[in-house]
């Protein structure tokens, strides 16, 4: 009897045995799975824009702007027409002197623009350039950014976006990345931001956040070694209609 015994727990002994093989094999091969995921958060961000149209990237670069104001440079993206002018949002921190503000268009183009508002909190300013300074490129290869609320209110993370500097010289002016947190609050500001992923340079301080079809989602306003601080387009929209 007790042979039987034996034997009996030997047959199924050893298909549990393979069961749990198999389940340690699968856990191992999602435990490598998702630390690659971690070490690579951002993907294969070149195949990802390499299969997206070209229109959202020259959309993005003809409806940004240089500025330039007393020894500062930065960026900035216009906005919409209003009574026969053009209003421009920037990163205020990049307004030395509101009396001396200059924007340089994608087409090599110089005006002067006006300081409309700043907004303190979330670093952010709007510029006017009124109709004798607005470009002949104008709207024909000098565009309005596209400002839809949900391309920003349906933002939830993880998303590939891009930003745009004004350096027209830089035909790879683009800071390719990716949302963090849509809606974090930034103690440094005293605001909810949009956060995202890798790091600007020197001059981009102004410049648009967009996502993959060419729509406006923030201005840049702040960056460290592995994240960008955005003004979120909500905020942007907020103080458009306080313009009016």
């Amino acid at each position: 009897m007790e042979i039987r015994k034996e034997e009996k727990k030997r047959k199924w002994l050893l298909p549990a045995l393979g069961v749990l093989l198999i389940l340690l094999a699968g856990l191992g091969v999602l435990i490598f799975l998702t630390g690659k995921e971690k070490e690579d958060p951002l993907g294969d961000q070149e195949a990802y824009w390499a299969e997206t149209p070209e229109d959202p990237l020259v959309e993005a670069r003809r409806s940004t702007v240089r500025v330039e104001s007393g020894d500062l440079l930065g960026s900035g993206v216009i906005l919409e027409e209003w009574e026969g002018s053009l209003i421009l949002a920037t990163a205020s921190h990049v307004i030395q002197d509101g009396s001396d503000i200059t924007v340089t268009f994608c087409d090599g183009t110089t005006a002067k623009a006006g300081l409309v508002s700043l907004l303190p909190g979330p670093d952010l300013a709007f510029l006017e350039l009124t109709g004798e300074e607005i470009p002949e490129g104008y709207p024909e290869e000098i565009l309005c950014a596209t400002l839809e609320a949900e391309a920003y209110d349906s933002l939830v993370g993880e998303e590939y976006v891009f930003l745009r500097d004004g350096d027209f010289t830089n035909e790879l002016g683009y800071l390719f990345a990716m949302v963090r947190d849509p809606f974090q609050y930034v103690e440094d500001f005293g605001e909810y931001m949009m956060v995202v992923s890798g790091s600007a340079d020197p001059g981009m301080s102004g410049a648009g956040a967009f996502d993959d079809e060419g729509r406006l989602l923030g201005i840049l306003v702040a960056a460290g070694e592995d994240q960008v601080v955005c003004v979120p387009l909500n905020v942007i929209l907020t103080g458009l209609e306080n313009l009016d």
